[in-house]
């Protein structure tokens, strides 16, 4: 069986089976996104669908750089996630600050 995507930083908090090929899952991660997932294996390989939760689930505390254990920010700097970048580690703030700034 193909396993089911996976986010970043999310966890699955519902799954339903549909049928044989067909499952719902319900992620809740980041500060306050809640996403519900819907897919289905037509030919037992493709995913079909991607819908936003219809209700808020529980918020999570929002945690600063700062506020991250040595250990924490020491894995975030130096692990490898290949061709991802996390945008808020010293090394790429400034410029993932600089793209998202809209003037």
């Amino acid at each position: 069986m193909i396993p089911p995507m996976g986010f970043v930083g999310t966890q699955v908090t519902n799954v339903i089976k549909i049928s044989l090929h067909e499952y719902n899952y319900t992620y809740f991660g980041g500060s306050n996104v809640s996403i519900r997932v819907f897919h289905w294996y037509p030919d037992e390989s493709d995913w079909i669908g991607l819908t936003f939760a219809d209700d808020d689930e529980e918020y999570q505390d929002l945690i600063m750089w700062n506020q991250l254990t040595d250990q924490a920010r020491t894995a975030l700097e130096s692990a490898d996630f290949g061709d991802a970048k996390v945008p808020f580690n010293d090394k790429n703030f400034e410029a993932a600050l600089a793209q998202a700034w809209p003037f």
